[in-house]
């Protein structure tokens, strides 16, 4: 049976409405399990999940986030629209070879397998 349940981005699962399948799947999982519970924010709706899930939790915090002077953020979204969705994937390798050259760069993509394709082209 089911050993480790891992609930993930807890916060945003409720905020577009999962409350009730969340409550669902909990209720159909074996109460014997170990739950992991991870959550940008702690609201009222997350912590009724707390206590609907978690048996004697371990509450873990980052008072505040504090980043290196070295480091440089961007923030670049690359629109998916008809016609340019074929050069999407170019836009991305040019923009990080030109700007990020010298350092790493981290690339957020909505899957494993386009994350697999770029990291073949880069």
């Amino acid at each position: 049976g089911l050993e480790i349940l891992i609930l993930d981005e807890a916060d945003r699962l409720l905020d577009m409405g999962f409350k009730d399948e969340l409550e669902e799947v909990l209720r159909l999982c074996p109460r014997g399990r170990q739950t992991m519970l991870f959550s940008a924010t702690l609201s009222e709706n997350v912590t009724e999940l707390v206590d609907l899930s978690l048996r004697e939790p371990v509450r873990i915090s980052v008072d505040s986030v504090s980043v290196v002077d070295t480091l440089q953020q961007e923030f670049i979204r690359i629109r998916s629209q008809n016609d340019n969705q074929k050069y999407r994937e170019a836009v991305v390798l040019a923009l990080c070879k030109r700007s990020f050259s010298k350092g790493g760069c981290i690339v957020f993509l909505p899957s494993k397998k386009l994350a697999h394709r770029l990291m073949i082209i880069f």
